[in-house]
């Protein structure tokens, strides 16, 4: 009796079972752990944007307490400055030097002379000494009516280191030439006008400088006051006095 072998059964039979599994995910379908990690991420994010916002407002802060502070500071020091100049202003303006023209004689008129001569001073009227006094007078003859030009061709200088407020006045004469007969009888009939002008200048002792311009003409008894002219107006706005700037 022969044996037949039995046939092998095939690879692939279906007896077997597959070990291979394939997951479908449905459309719009989304996986829990995908999910978690994108919520995560945005709200990393979102946190990160506010953290960065949140110092860039105190930056911006921070800058404008600066800027303010540094206003403020020189604010301040404008306001410090201020008051100490109004201080030493006032100061000055209070205990100031201030000079007085004095008339101290009329002028002298000599016939046939080489020279007309007046005699003028300087006092101190203020509270504090006057410094480095410079003055330039002149005197002119010019016809009743026509604009003084104030040239000093004939000016006489004088000069005084200091004047205290109690010193006695500072004499300083002032001469031009002499008037002749003619020239005498138009002075006494107001034709002819003499004027006695000038300027001085002078320092205090915080080293401000002040000037003054004066100008003056004598009373004549056989001219009337209703004689005056442009001459004596041009004569009286050339006086003012003022501060020099240094």
């Amino acid at each position: 009796m022969q044996h037949h072998p039995q046939p092998k059964p095939e690879h692939g039979g279906g007896e077997e079972k597959s070990t291979n599994r394939h997951v479908y995910i449905e459309p719009g379908a989304q996986i829990d752990f995908v999910k978690n990690l994108r919520e995560k991420y945005d709200a990393a994010q979102r946190d990160d944007q506010t953290h960065k916002a949140n110092q860039l407002f105190w930056t911006k802060v921070a800058a404008g307490l600066v800027l303010l502070a540094a206003g403020f500071s020189g604010w301040q020091g404008y306001l410090t400055r201020q008051l100490a100049l109004t201080a030493r202003q006032t100061l000055a303006a209070d205990q100031r030097p201030w000079a007085r023209i004095h008339w101290a004689t009329p002028p002298q008129f000599e016939i046939s002379s080489v020279r007309t001569a007046q005699t003028m001073g300087v006092s101190n009227v203020g509270r504090s000494p006057m410094l480095n006094l410079w003055m330039h007078g002149a005197i002119t003859k010019l016809e009743n009516g026509t604009q003084p030009s104030f040239d000093f061709k004939h000016e006489t200088t004088g000069i005084r280191g200091v004047i205290f407020p109690d010193d006695p006045m500072t004499s300083f004469p002032v001469v031009d030439s002499g008037v002749n007969e003619a020239e005498m009888e138009k002075i006494n009939k107001g034709d002819i006008v003499v004027l006695t002008y000038g300027w001085l200048r002078y320092d205090d002792v915080l080293g401000n400088t002040y000037w003054q311009q004066f100008c003056n003409w004598p009373d004549i008894a056989s001219v009337s006051p209703m004689r005056q002219s442009v001459t004596h107006k041009m004569c009286v706005e050339y006086t003012r006095f003022g501060t020099q700037k240094h």
